[in-house]
């Protein structure tokens, strides 16, 4: 008779819900005794010591990788020499590269119908903690042929505001991270320029929910997760 492992009722649990902690805790590291989830941890370090406290050494450890992209800005002098520089990343904003593009389920549609796909809209998305929703410039969804699906009231200064709705596909290459969007904000970018690229697109909340976010704005520096 073969021994069984000791693990199984935690292997079993973790099997069980594995795909809610993808979702909740990529990139950690989680700890479970039993049927019991006791926690998620950000190194396996943290994660063994915890579980030698609480449960005598009876532990099971899983660990996620995660894209990170780290960011620092440095302030450039006319004789060659940089140094890093807050003042940049307060000026500049915590931005990254993004391509935009048709949502992933019109690709699947337009390469069955043999239809060459609109080629992705590059520029540059600021991360912006103040933004519920993420934000596409709305010229450029016209110009990849995407139409709207529904739109939303924004409450500025001036008042409500109705955008357009869109379905979009964003890739970030240096992040290598992708999102297929369901929809997402329309709106007015125009003349929004970052180190002399047009800002195209706005990282919302909906976002951010899904992954990590640091901003370090004494070292200049920001960390995006998901």
């Amino acid at each position: 008779m073969s021994e069984q492992n000791p693990l199984q009722t935690e292997l079993e649990y973790f099997q069980k819900h594995k795909q809610e902690y993808l979702k909740l805790y990529k990139g950690q590291f989680v700890l479970i005794k039993g049927e019991e989830f006791a926690g998620a941890f950000t190194t396996e370090a943290e994660a063994y010591k915890a579980g030698n406290y609480w449960y005598d050494k009876r532990y099971i450890l899983v660990g996620f990788r995660m894209p990170v992209y780290n960011s620092q800005f440095f302030e450039n002098f006319p004789d060659g020499r940089h140094k890093i520089s807050p003042l940049v990343l307060a000026t500049i904003g915590p931005v990254l590269a993004v391509s935009v593009s048709i949502p992933q389920a019109l690709a699947e549609l337009y390469t069955k119908q043999q239809v060459p796909l609109p080629s992705p809209i590059t520029g540059m998305a600021l991360i912006d903690t103040g933004a519920t929703r993420s934000c596409v410039h709305g010229p450029i969804m016209s110009e990849l042929k995407v139409n709207p699906i529904g739109v939303v009231t924004s409450h500025t200064a001036a008042g409500p505001v109705l955008h357009s709705l869109y379905p979009a596909h964003f890739t970030f290459p240096v992040a290598k991270i992708e999102i297929d969007f369901a929809s997402v904000v329309g709106a007015d970018l125009s003349g929004q320029m970052i180190d002399n690229q047009q800002l195209i697109a706005l990282i919302g909340r909906d976002v951010l929910s899904m992954g990590i976010f640091v901003y370090n704005g004494s070292t200049g520096t920001f960390s995006f997760a998901m």
